[in-house]
């Protein structure tokens, strides 16, 4: 790689990294099973507040009462889905 490219490619890390730095992602959460639906989604409660109607992750058995992670896509709060019972 020569001079030009290798100058560029520091300078686009150095960018990632101030944007990284500055970065603090609410991209999971935990909340505790309350119901399971039929339509294969869940009510979890959450803070204290029940979030109806979760989707769940295909092929994820669950229990009602069992802690899982919340996946929150694109930092948007209206995209969730339950994505996997907490192991520990």
């Amino acid at each position: 790689m020569g001079t030009i490219e290798e100058s560029l490619l520091n300078g686009v890390n150095k960018m990632i990294d101030r944007k990284l730095e500055n970065y603090t992602p609410k991209d999971v959460i935990e909340g505790q099973i309350l119901t399971i639906n039929v339509d294969g989604t869940s009510d979890v409660l959450y803070l204290g507040q029940t979030l109806s109607n979760v989707p769940v992750r295909e092929g994820l058995s669950l229990s009602v009462g069992q802690i899982v992670i919340i996946k929150i896509m694109y930092n948007n709060f209206s995209f969730k889905y339950v994505d996997l019972v907490r192991p520990w």
